[in-house]
């Protein structure tokens, strides 16, 4: 009894229904015979295969995939902002009118304060923790000096801010940016801090989350330790380094305009740029110093970048002899996928009509920005892998990267190639602890070939979830299965993005993974079904047989989309995949 209680609500809110976990705990009590599932789905759509994307495409369907409109994203946003808040309201209106216990039983097992990857926690000040719906192992643990990758207190920032009359947080939480919305509340005489958040998967809040990361990072060195503010900076400065997610990083000025980090650009340390200008004349780092010195939170500021809008982040510190530095980041919103295969196709175009040496210089130079739109730039790689040109790093033309490996050990530029040789279209890999992907033509000059590519680091949940499911299953095939299911389970790995996670299910209907939920593992949901009877997990099967695919369904009330996959491993056949709450 106590296993499964204490796992209950971790399910729900991973895409489990209770009728499973019923199901599991009297298995338990039968000398765990076979499981008969149920799981709340109510739909299942789109048994057919997803497109893949090729350059004799007129709309090329990945892309169609991979875009989203900014407006619809900040509007999924805002909805969930709200969804978080009502949680958190109706959870301190649930203490009020009952008992302690019965209120903390209710957010840790409870399924009415589960929406879908929604979930409280409490804990008092001194940062014990009480209510965890997402993992009841955490329950009496005290967790007030728990960090994230980036060093930030996470336990500690959430009860100051519940001491300053709650509000939003922002943090690193299983590998992905979270917003928390946090408030306190009084019981039996005592206070404690409540909350629930969720994971954005958007660049505008993944740059909020390492500027403001980093900014806890320089406090705690240079302003607690007493160290001097070349340690932060040159830590932020490592292009290989926490502090750098894809295209995102980090740089820093003080407020007389000298660089002090950058982590694109080491080369522009000690430079000052104080009377830099955008391409509309904007002085963007005097605005952005003026804006902090009036204001004591962080300040938005838009100016133009390489042909595209950008928008940066910053936020003030200062050395314990006053000097004031800001630390800051920035994204391209209009960077989409569709940018990138129109900057390939004007390449393409480019290379045919002038020539290869033309096209090398046109490429590579920094002097020129019109084969580059905000962080999308153009590389050239001849069918050995050898770079031609490289629109963001010049020390790598020249290099032979044909055995070149992702962070997941997969030669990608060799797929790359493959790639353009079959037709062109996507590769996703994984590089800058992120994931990319980049679109592919193949080039034909008469006497010899090459391949012409634009990548981009795409940051949206649906986005995200994709690549994680292909990551996943290209991860499985060119890895023993002990060492990719051990990888998929792990609750700090890479294949663990916030409310992401990978699940394997063997054609027998046997769970392999199911993230780092071990409970399930070796259980056989072959028979699970949705209220009307239908078989998700058959359908899994079903929809691979033909291809990629995604099967929709709905969990507690929420709607869940699953993306999945087949792959042949060892003679025996897996579905792969992640799933992720609309």
């Amino acid at each position: 009894m106590k296993s499964t209680i204490r796992f209950g609500a971790f399910i729900i809110a991973a895409g489990v229904s209770l009728p499973l976990l019923l199901s599991l705990y009297k298995n338990s009590f039968n000398n765990r015979k076979d499981l008969n599932t149920c799981m709340d789905v109510q739909a299942i759509v789109n048994e057919e295969p997803m497109s893949e994307a090729t350059a004799s495409e007129t709309i090329d369907t990945m892309t169609k995939e991979l875009a989203s409109k900014e407006k619809e994203s900040e509007e999924e946003d805002e909805q969930k902002r709200k969804q978080v808040v009502q949680l958190v309201e109706e959870a301190i209106s649930f203490v009020n009118n009952n008992s302690f216990d019965k209120a903390m039983s209710a957010f840790t097992h409870g399924r009415d304060f589960i929406r879908g990857e929604l979930y409280l926690f409490v804990y008092d000040y001194n940062g014990f923790e009480f209510a965890n719906g997402q993992d009841e192992r955490l329950v009496w643990r005290n967790v007030i000096d728990m960090r994230d990758p980036f060093g930030t207190f996470i336990i500690k920032t959430v009860i100051d801010k519940a001491k300053e009359g709650g509000g939003w947080v922002v943090y690193q939480w299983r590998n992905a940016t979270k917003n928390s919305y946090i408030r306190s509340f009084v019981k039996d005489g005592k206070e404690y801090a409540i909350g629930a958040g969720y994971y954005p998967h958007s660049k505008h809040d993944i740059v909020v989350g390492l500027v403001k990361a980093a900014v806890a990072y320089f406090n705690e060195v240079v302003i607690e330790k007493g160290f001097p503010v070349d340690e932060v900076f040159s830590t932020l400065s490592y292009p290989a380094g926490r502090f750098v997610m894809g295209d995102l990083y980090l740089y820093a000025l003080d407020f007389k305009g000298q660089m002090m980090a950058n982590g694109d650009r080491p080369g522009l340390i000690g430079s000052n740029v104080l009377m830099a200008r955008d391409s509309e004349g904007k002085l963007l780092n005097q605005e952005i110093i003026k804006k902090l010195q009036n204001s004591t939170d962080g300040v938005w500021i838009e100016y133009i970048s390489k042909n595209a809008k950008k928008m940066a982040y910053a936020q003030k510190v200062a050395d314990r002899d006053g000097r004031e530095f800001f630390i800051a980041a920035g994204y391209y919103p209009s960077a989409t996928p569709n940018r990138a295969v129109d900057l390939v196709k004007n390449g393409y175009e480019f290379l045919k009509k002038h020539g290869l040496t033309a096209a090398v210089n046109e490429f590579s130079t920094r002097q020129s920005d019109t084969y580059r739109y905000g962080d999308l730039y153009l590389v050239l790689w001849d069918m050995k892998g050898r770079v031609i040109a490289n629109g963001a790093n010049l020390d790598a033309i020249g290099v032979n990267q044909w055995d070149l490996k992702d962070e997941d050990g997969k030669l990608f530029v060799q797929e790359i190639i493959e790639k353009a040789k079959s037709g062109g279209g996507w590769v996703d890999f994984k590089l800058r602890n992120a994931f990319q992907s980049i679109y592919v033509e193949a080039v034909d000059l008469g006497t010899d070939s090459y391949v012409i590519a634009s990548g981009l680091y795409p940051i949206s949940k649906r986005e995200t979830a994709l690549l994680l499911s292909r990551s996943a299953a290209g991860y499985l095939e060119t890895h023993s299965r002990e060492e990719a299911f051990s990888e998929f389970t792990n609750p700090n790995g890479k294949f663990m993005r916030g409310d992401l996670f990978t699940f394997v299910v063997g054609f027998d209907g046997v769970v392999k993974v199911w993230g780092d939920i071990y409970e399930l593992i070796w259980r056989n949901i072959m028979d699970a079904k949705d209220d009307a009877g239908k078989p998700y997990i058959q359908v899994f099967i079903n929809t691979v047989k033909q291809g990629p695919g995604q099967v929709s369904y709905k969990i507690n009330g929420f709607e869940r989309v699953a993306l999945v996959d087949l792959v042949e491993k060892d003679g025996t056949s897996y579905v792969v995949g992640t799933a992720y709450y609309k």
